[in-house]
């Protein structure tokens, strides 16, 4: 079983960052961008992965990543260049082209867990408005479940 921290848009709220990495048990910690300079040095550990936001001016992070965990495809997306605010079809079309089982991205400030043509879309809201989530894949199947990061 993996469990993984996945939070965005915390845009200042480093002390909410460093409150979820304490009081919650994971396998990796997923940071989906605005808010870079929040993580700090964290993006140089091997089980944090990073993606840049449109917020993340000066950051040298990628906008996508893609991760296999647990034979499941992930992939890691701010979710601005697929137009996400708009709703998640540009999101879910690319997913299903690029054989990703799980899209998770940020950018909205609002949790999401929806399943589209076999792609698992989730966001787990903004860490800045007290929310992030922890997805947990196993042999059993996916769970994403909302979190207070408060």
């Amino acid at each position: 079983m993996t469990k993984i921290i996945v939070c965005s848009d915390s845009h200042g709220k480093k002390d909410r960052i460093n409150r979820l990495a304490k009081e919650y048990d994971y396998n990796y910690f997923f940071f989906l961008g605005d808010g870079m300079s929040d993580i700090g040095d964290w993006d140089l550990l091997d089980n944090v992965e990073c993606v840049r936001g449109n917020c993340d001016y000066f950051s040298t992070e990628q906008y996508d990543r893609i991760l296999e965990i647990e034979d499941k495809r992930v992939l890691l997306t701010h979710g601005n260049n697929y137009g996400v605010k708009g709703g998640i079809g540009a999101l879910a079309k690319y997913a299903k082209a690029n054989k990703i089982d799980i899209a998770l991205f940020g950018h909205t400030h609002r949790f999401t867990k929806e399943e589209v043509d076999g792609v698992m879309l989730f966001n787990p809201g903004s860490v800045k408005n007290g929310s992030a989530a922890i997805l947990t894949i196993d042999k059993s199947g996916v769970n994403f479940e909302q979190i207070v990061a408060d």
